[in-house]
C-alpha cells in the first residue's frame, strides 16, 4: 500500500493508494479512531456498485454503520440537501464521536465535507473519491461547500479530512469521459508546474493538438501561450485549435492524439 503525507501540523493525514483498499478501510480506521456510529454519505449509483461491499466489511469488523443517499447530481450542492442531511444525522442519534465517510465523487465529498465541518461543530470525516477527478482533485485539501442560487461553493469551509483511502478498483464503472475529465486535470498540474511530469504523460514523437473550447477562450489562451514557449520544442505540442463546443472537441478527439482544456479530456 502506498501512503502519501499531507504534512499540516496538526491536521495532517495520511494519503492511502492501493487496489481493493475498500476492503481494508474498517481495519485502518479501527486502528485511527473508536467512533460510536460511522454514516455513510453517497448516492445511489455509487451505492449500487459499492456500498454494499462497503458496508458488509464494516459490519464484518463490528463497526455500526448508517448510509444517507443524496441526489444523483450537482443539486445536492444545495442548502436543502443540507438540511435534510444533517437531520437524518439527528436521527441516527450521532455525535461527536460520530465519523462520515464521504463515498462518491466531488460533490459527494464538498457536501459531505461541509457537513462534517458544520454539525456538533465538526466531526471526523473520510474520502472514499470514485472518480479520478476527485482522486487527483477534490477530495485533497479539505475544501468543502454547497452552491447557492447566486452560485458554486459560495458556503463552505475548510475542514481536512482524516484520511483519503484511493482504492483504483472504483474507476472500474467509471465512464469513459469520467475518466478523460480526470486525466484533463493531471495534464494541467503538468502545464502549471512540472513539464517533466507532463512529458512522461505524452508518448515521444505524439504531437499532441491543444484543444481549447471557445467559451472556456480567455481563460485558457493565456495558459497555452504562457507555455508555448516551454513546450514548442516538445512533440507534445503541434498546435492549438479553438472549437465551439464540447461536443465538436470530443469529435475532434476521435481524430487526433489531443488535450482538451475545458476540464473535459486527454486521450
Amino acid at each position: 500500500m502506498i501512503e502519501v503525507p499531507v504534512k499540516l501540523g496538526p491536521k495532517s493525514y495520511n494519503i492511502f493508494i492501493e487496489n481493493q483498499l475498500i476492503s481494508l478501510i474498517p481495519t485502518i480506521l479501527k486502528k485511527e479512531v473508536s467512533p460510536k456510529n460511522i454514516i455513510i454519505i453517497s448516492q445511489d449509483i455509487i451505492l449500487k456498485n459499492y456500498g454494499k461491499q462497503l458496508l458488509d466489511n464494516l459490519s464484518n469488523n463490528s463497526l455500526k454503520c448508517e448510509i444517507i443517499t443524496i441526489s444523483n447530481s450537482e443539486n445536492a450542492k444545495s442548502l436543502n440537501e443540507y438540511q435534510k442531511v444533517i437531520k437524518q444525522l439527528f436521527d441516527f442519534k450521532c455525535d461527536r464521536s460520530s465519523i462520515i465517510l464521504a463515498l462518491g465523487g466531488g460533490v459527494v465529498g464538498d457536501l459531505a465535507g461541509f457537513v462534517a465541518s458544520t454539525f456538533m461543530r465538526g466531526i471526523k470525516y473520510y474520502q472514499i473519491p470514485t472518480t479520478l477527478l476527485s482522486m487527483v482533485d477534490s477530495s485533497i485539501g479539505g475544501k468543502t461547500g454547497i452552491n447557492t442560487k447566486q452560485g458554486k461553493n459560495l458556503i463552505g469551509s475548510y475542514h481536512q479530512p482524516k484520511a483519503v483511502f484511493i482504492d483504483p478498483y472504483l474507476l472500474k464503472s467509471l465512464p469513459i469521459e469520467e475518466v478523460y475529465s480526470g486525466l484533463g486535470e493531471i495534464v494541467k498540474y503538468g502545464f502549471i508546474y512540472n513539464m517533466q511530469f507532463l512529458e512522461k504523460m505524452v508518448p515521444p514523437n505524439q504531437g499532441a493538438v491543444v484543444v481549447v473550447v471557445a467559451e472556456h477562450k480567455l481563460k485558457y489562451k493565456s495558459i497555452v501561450q504562457g507555455m508555448g514557449n516551454k513546450i514548442a520544442p516538445h512533440a507534445f505540442a503541434k498546435e492549438t485549435v479553438f472549437v465551439s463546443s464540447r461536443e465538436k472537441a470530443q469529435a475532434y478527439l476521435q481524430q487526433h492524439y489531443a488535450i482538451v482544456f475545458d476540464d473535459v479530456v486527454l486521450k
